[in-house]
């Protein structure tokens, strides 16, 4: 039962990990840093990009309240 909760936090974990990379490549982007293309051009995609992460940061943060709600319920 124990692994079960520490195998489902490693996924979270590596989830939010590549999440949290996105938005620094989009950060590192906007910045200035990533200067090959230009933001004109491809604003929409990074726009769609950014609310993709979002939303996939939201999904985790529903995922974890699950996890922690089930594992409490187990405890009363």
């Amino acid at each position: 039962m124990e692994n079960n909760i520490l195998d489902e936090y490693e996924y979270l974990v590596s989830d939010l990990l590549t999440v949290i990379g996105t938005l620094k490549i989009i950060h590192r982007w906007l910045d200035g840093d990533l200067d090959y293309y230009e933001f004109d051009v491809f604003k929409v995609q990074y726009a769609d990009v950014l609310s993709l992460a979002i939303a996939y940061l939201i999904m985790l943060s529903n995922q974890h309240q699950h996890i922690v709600g089930r594992e409490l319920k187990k405890t009363l």
